[in-house]
């Protein structure tokens, strides 16, 4: 396939983050969005690379894996410029990002010690955090690490820098993650950006800890004993419906799929709150531009109305699993309380 080149400037990338970011009026805002849409899709290549090489290393600690990867929506990159002024749209590290969900955390640990320290890949490894050993505040936990591109193809050499970040995550860190973000999604707010309900991102903070005692990681020692932490979220669950809410979302959404087509590679998620449904718009590897350009101007036309992502997966049905909270699939999440519970 025909990978996306870059048409603009390092200057022209800065600039236009500093327009999207409300810093500079000098530029069109309308042609800063173009820009940024094309320095996004310029990562395609490269994250595509690292994705195979994440995928082959999974395999190697477990046969049982989920693989995916997504180009950062607008929203999220025009709120990461406000957020931090002095980074520039042209140095944002997770424009690009790929994702591995591993069984449980002996098999994470395994996968990341091996990057670390072991990995004879041609990309140069600028960034690690351990957000098991310590979580965010908000509870959130799983490995982080930066990569920048790097190719001893010639032909590939215009990539060579690109940063990628890799995340790697257990199948209970998973499932808490998503359920801040379906649970966001319907609150409309962004609670995995701790902000929000009081109560929603107190409830979730709690559930991180009680999710790592699961696997026998680190708990919050600022939430005291665990029997203080079960006995505050039994609290906030009954004064906020959290459970039901969350089961509730999980049987509302209506999947809205169109024809099944060959060498399905990139889907666009399009999720509606307001009604209830969820759309699916697949493209094979070849209709990437398509995807991309279809991508930016539903972001714009719907933005206060859906929730959209472009992402990147082997089927429909992985899909499912990699991003439940498109789906409004909270399922797990509830297990592995209700388990953790007694």
């Amino acid at each position: 396939m025909a990978w996306v080149t870059l048409s603009y400037s390092n200057r022209q990338i800065k600039k236009a983050g500093n327009v999207l970011a409300g810093r500079d009026t000098s530029m069109p805002y309308a042609e800063a969005m173009e820009i940024m849409n094309n320095w996004r899709s310029f990562h395609s290549y490269p994250l595509n690379a690292i994705q195979m090489n994440l995928r082959q290393m999974s395999h190697k600690y477990s046969k049982n894996i989920l693989i995916a990867q997504r180009l950062k929506r607008v929203d999220s990159i025009i709120n990461k410029l406000k957020l931090f002024p002095i980074m520039p749209l042209s140095n944002m590290q997770d424009i690009g990002g790929c994702r591995s969900i591993m069984e449980d955390i002996k098999q994470a640990n395994k996968l990341v010690n091996f990057y670390l320290t072991k990995s004879e890949t041609y990309h140069k490894i600028v960034k690690h955090n351990d957000y098991v050993t310590n979580p965010k505040e908000s509870g959130y936990r799983s490995y982080h690490l930066v990569y920048k591109y790097n190719s001893k193809f010639s032909k590939h050499a215009i990539f060579n820098g690109i940063q990628i970040e890799i995340q790697i995550r257990t199948k209970v860190q998973h499932a808490w993650a998503t359920a801040v973000e379906t649970a966001g999604m319907f609150l409309k707010t962004a609670l995995k950006s701790n902000q929000g309900s009081d109560d929603w991102l107190r409830f979730f903070r709690l559930c991180g800890s009680l999710f790592a005692a699961v696997e026998n990681n680190p708990i919050d020692g600022q939430l005291g004993s665990m029997n203080d932490i079960k006995a505050e979220i039994f609290i906030l669950n009954n004064k906020i419906n959290a459970i039901k809410r969350l089961q509730l979302y999980n049987s509302s959404i209506k999947v809205l799929e169109g024809k099944k087509k060959y060498n399905e590679k990139y889907f666009i998620l399009e999720l509606d709150t307001k009604h209830n449904q969820l759309r699916i718009l697949s493209f094979s590897n070849e209709q990437f531009s398509k995807a991309s350009d279809l991508y930016l101007k539903l972001e714009q036309e719907r933005k206060d109305e859906i929730d959209i992502v472009l992402v990147s997966a082997e089927s429909v049905d992985i899909l499912r699993r990699a991003y439940p909270n498109y789906f409004s699939d909270t399922s797990y999440f509830v297990k592995i309380y209700k388990q953790a519970l007694v």
